[in-house]
C-alpha cells in the first residue's frame, strides 16, 4: 500500500502491481474517494489557478488467469489496460480506472473525464 502514497511515477520503468482477492470494484471506488477528499483538502489550502488534465493508458501485464485480463495486440501481452489521469502541472494522480486488457484506448473516456470536470468546476466556482 505504500505505493499508493507516492506522488511521482516514472513511466520509463516497468511497474509491477500485485492484486489480491480483497481488491474489488468497491475497494477501488473507496480508494478513489479517499484520493478525491485529499485532493480537495490540498486545493482548499492551496487553491489552483491552472490545471492540465493529462490522460494516459498503459499496460499492466498479468500472468495466470486474472479476471478481466485480456490480450492486448498493441502491447503484445496479456494484462489490464488502465486509464490514468494526472494533473500535468504537479504530477498528482487525479483518477485511475482499471480496465480489461482488450479495451480500446478511448473507450468511455468522455464518462471518465466528465465526472472529474464536474467536480473541479464545482470546487472552482462553488
Amino acid at each position: 500500500m505504500n505505493n499508493l502514497c507516492e506522488k511521482s511515477i516514472n513511466f520509463n520503468k516497468k511497474i509491477k502491481i500485485n492484486f489480491d482477492n480483497r481488491l474489488t470494484k468497491n475497494t477501488m471506488k473507496q480508494l478513489q474517494k479517499i484520493n478525491e477528499i485529499l485532493m480537495d483538502k490540498i486545493y482548499f489550502i492551496e487553491p489552483i489557478e491552472n490545471i492540465v488534465f493529462d490522460l494516459h493508458s498503459t499496460n499492466l501485464q498479468t500472468y495466470g488467469q486474472q479476471h478481466g485480463s485480456s490480450f492486448n495486440y498493441h502491447y503484445s501481452s496479456t494484462g489490464y489496460h488502465p486509464l490514468l489521469m494526472f494533473d500535468g502541472l504537479t504530477g498528482d494522480l487525479i483518477k485511475a480506472e482499471l480496465r480489461s486488457g482488450n479495451v480500446y484506448i478511448s473507450r468511455q473516456v468522455v464518462i471518465f473525464i466528465g465526472s472529474v470536470l464536474k467536480r473541479y468546476l464545482k470546487n472552482i466556482h462553488g
